[in-house]
Formats: C-alpha cells, structure tokens, sequence
C-alpha cells in the first residue's frame, strides 16, 4: 500500500526545517564583526610607553635608609632604643666604652704634654727671633760707627793731599830761594848768614812734606782699617744671624710636628669622647645587627638602620638602554604600587584604575652595571596625591609606564614585531625646546 504525501504538508516540513531569518542575520552580523573590527581596532589610539620596575624611595639623600656606624672602637655599654622604635633628632640611641676605661685620661694627659712641648718651643722660638733682632742692631750700630770712622778717615785723607800740596810749594820756594841766595853769594851781594837761613828754611819745607806724606799713609791706612771694619762687622753679624735663623726654622718644624702630635691627640680625645651615638634624623629604627650589650665594635661598624620620615618620596624604575634616550626630564609616568588594587591598561591610561602620576626627574647618565638606566620619578602636582607613608613604604616594588607618543594599535603591533624602538619626535621635541627656550 503506497502512501501519497501531498504537496502541503511537504512544503510544511521544510519550512520547519530552514534556519530563522533573525538567527541567519545575527550569523551575518557576528561573522562580519570577527572580521571588520579587529581591522577596525588597528587604528584605533595608542599611547606608546616605556615599561620599568623599580622601588620606592626618597629623593633626597637625607631621607633615605641610613646605617649609624660606631664612631670609635670599644664595647656597647647600653642601648636606649630597640628595632621599630621611633626616634626624634638628637635622641640617645646607645652608649659605648672604651675597653680601657683610663684610655681617655691618658690621650689627654698625651694632649697636655705636647700642649707644654708646644708652649716651651714657641717660648724658645721668640727668645731666638729678639736674638736675631738684637744681632740685628748691634750689627746695623757697628756697622755705623765703623763707615763714621771711615768717613773720617777720608777727612784726614784728603786734609793730608791738602797739606802735601801746601808742604811741595812751600819746599819748591825754599829751594829755589837757597839756589838763589847760594848765587848770590857768590856775587858777594849777600852774606853768608843770609845762606844759611835759605838752607834752614829748606831744611824744615822738606821735613814738613816728608811728614805731610806720612800723615797721607796713616790716613789711607785708617781708612782701609775702617772698610775691613765695616766688612768684618756686616759678615760676624751676618753669620750669628744666619745661625739664629737656622736655629729658628729648626724650631718651626719642631713646632709644626708637635702641632700634628697636638691635632692628632685632640682627634682622638675627640672620638673617645664621642661615647653617644645620637639620632641623625626623624625616623624609625628599622635593624640592629649588634644584639649584645656587651658586643666589641670597631669604628665604622655598622650598629643600626634608621629609616627616616620620608618628605620626599620618590620611585627608582630601572629602564632597558634601548629605551632611556627616549625619556628626558619631565616626561610623565604611571605608577602601579605593589599591593595596591589596579585595572591598567598601559596605552590607554584614562582608561586605568588605581594608578598615580609622576614625572621624570632625572636620568642618569651611567647605566647601572648591568646595562640598565636608572630613572628618578617624582609626584606629580597636577595628578592624585600618592597613597600615604603607612602603605608606600621604602623599598617597596614599583611598576612604572613613562608615556610617549600616541599612534595607532596597528603600528605599535608592527613596531613590537619588527623590534624597533618607540618613536623619538616627542623625546627630541622636547629637548630642543629645552635647548632653544626662546625661539
């Protein structure tokens, strides 16, 4: 027996059996949107950054962890303070003993004797400057009178050249006066007597050039006697001042030496007698190594560490080198602080939840040793306020993005492919605006 289906309930059959239009539309639309919109993305905005980790730390020196080193050698007599303290500016931390409790005394009793050694040499040292002055006047007085002499032997000198000029013309007449009257009297026009008184007259002219001449020697020879004085003077003084200066810059060294013995022993009694270790700064007492009260320590131990009250915090990232040309001073960061809930997306920082602004402060110019840059990054003023102390605290793990350019998704996903770097125009923008700040 053969069924026969009508044409009806055939064309019902397939109707029940074709897809929706609705679910066919939605297909078309699902299929066409995993298709346009990843292509669509591609040049969607982009914000490139640089990413870095680092820890949170003080920008200034000051503020940061600090280790107190025993300031002298000795034994840890008491402690004031334990771990987790919190400690004002100048407050005890310990105290600290010599292990012989007379070494103190003695460096001073060692200071006091070369305070008296240093006294006597001065003392000796002024008795040879007056000598040296009084060798001084002694000589300019000798000297003195000796050129007084020998001025006044160039007096008798030049009085005796003046009496030989006299004495020569007076002889020179009494002898052409004796040849006269001798002629004369052979002409009988004199007498024999008036010979005779020509010849008397001639006797006495020579004998007084003769001892006209003498008198010249003498004068000559006092005033030789008088220069060799002069000379004599100026070179006996000469060498007892010379002595005395030698005596005197001995003196000086020894004074100079007793001086460093003097600087020494005051440096000494000083570190003995910094006994105290005081609180450099506001802080809390974050380590102490020495747990004995009783513990021998040597200078420049280390004994404690102080964290002190941050008022200048800050964050260190550590940056690749391929990348620190591109962040100059000023750039502007995101932060994720460790333990600190946050939805980030690093190109599309509007977008992030529980991140804080900064901005570059530094760069160093020197890698790190291992090939990193170490970048110093500041609050920024113009964003949220950093969480408080009580959750940033130093050392503390950082996440950083430093901000560059924006471009679109699809370049930045070539970029990443190829290896390249971020793009450079804002890096190098700002540095000649920095270098030409008026144009």
């Amino acid at each position: 027996m053969s069924v026969i289906i009508e044409p009806k309930q055939t064309n019902l059959k397939f109707k029940l059996l074709k897809t929706p239009v609705y679910v066919r539309r939605l297909t078309y639309v699902l299929a066409w949107s995993i298709v346009v919109l990843p292509l669509l993305m591609l040049f969607l905005p982009w914000l490139q950054n640089i990413q870095g980790t680092g820890t949170i730390t003080a920008f200034q020196p000051t503020d940061r962890i600090q280790t107190i080193n025993a300031p002298i050698d000795g034994l840890v007599s008491k402690w004031h303070i334990a771990e987790g303290a919190v400690v004002k500016t100048g407050d005890l931390l310990l105290e600290i003993r010599d292990v012989d409790p007379n070494f103190s005394k003695r460096l001073q009793e060692q200071l006091d004797n070369n305070r008296a050694k240093q006294q006597a040499k001065q003392d000796e040292l002024a008795s040879y400057e007056l000598q040296v002055q009084n060798y001084q006047t002694v000589r300019d007085s000798r000297i003195s009178a000796a050129n007084f002499k020998r001025d006044m032997a160039r007096q008798k000198v030049v009085s005796a050249i003046q009496a030989i000029a006299a004495a020569e013309a007076t002889f020179e007449a009494s002898k052409f006066q004796l040849e006269r009257m001798q002629r004369l009297l052979k002409d009988g026009l004199v007498s024999q007597r008036d010979v005779e008184l020509a010849e008397r007259d001639n006797t006495i002219a020579s004998r007084n050039l003769a001892s006209s001449k003498a008198i010249l020697d003498a004068a000559k020879a006092e005033e030789s006697s008088a220069l060799a004085e002069v000379s004599q003077f100026g070179a006996d003084a000469q060498g007892s001042i010379q002595a005395a200066k030698a005596q005197i810059n001995k003196l000086k060294s020894e004074y100079a030496e007793i001086a460093n013995t003097i600087n020494d022993a005051k440096v000494n009694v000083a570190r003995q007698s910094a006994q105290k270790v005081y609180a450099p700064n506001d802080g809390v007492v974050f380590r102490v190594p020495v747990n004995s009260p009783s513990q021998l320590v040597s200078r420049g131990q280390a004994l404690l560490t102080i964290v002190p009250e941050n008022n200048s915090r800050a964050v260190i990232l550590q940056v690749q080198g391929l990348n620190a040309p591109l962040i100059t001073p000023g750039s502007k960061v995101r932060l994720q602080f460790e333990g600190w809930p946050v939805v980030q997306v690093s190109g599309w920082p509007k977008m992030a939840y529980g991140t804080f602004g900064g901005k570059v402060s530094f760069v160093d110019p020197a890698d790190s040793g291992d090939g990193r840059f170490r970048v110093m990054v500041v609050p920024d003023e113009t964003e949220q306020k950093w969480p408080s102390s009580r959750f940033l605290r130093q050392g503390s793990a950082v996440q950083g993005w430093v901000l560059l350019n924006e471009v679109s998704i699809g370049y930045e996903i070539w970029r990443i492919l190829n290896g390249f770097p971020p793009n450079l125009v804002a890096a190098t923008t700002t540095t000649d605006e920095t270098s030409n700040p008026n144009p």
